[in-house]
């Protein structure tokens, strides 16, 4: 998830230089989240998160590979977001319990 925690897990990532970073979320930014997010910015309400939050980061460090998984019109992109949890050394935050159980069931039931 890309709220609070989930922009300054990026930031750090980011900062020490981590080689790619996956960030995958469902949801548009919305106007309260501006205050709360160091990455996001008035003119990116209605984006998705894990886009503004990927181009963010990456504008910050030239050298990090970054790469958004979002909401397609019909859920989540689930080819796209199985290759990024068979990936090598990856990285999962979860907001919610719920975004816990669906990743979990995702990664299972493809496996």
């Amino acid at each position: 998830s890309v709220d609070e925690l989930g922009n300054e897990i990026v930031k750090n990532l980011a900062l020490v230089g981590v080689g790619h970073i996956s960030i995958v979320d469902m949801d548009q930014i919305e106007h309260t989240n501006l205050a709360r997010c160091v990455f996001f910015r008035s003119g990116d309400e209605g984006k998705y998160k894990s886009d503004a939050l990927a181009a963010a980061a990456k504008a910050m460090n030239p050298d990090v590979e970054t790469v958004a998984y979002s909401h397609d019109g019909t859920g989540v992109k689930n080819f796209q977001l199985i290759k990024f949890l068979e990936s090598k050394g990856y990285f999962v935050y979860a907001d919610t319990y719920i975004n816990t159980i669906f990743i979990n069931k995702e990664f299972w039931q493809n496996h």
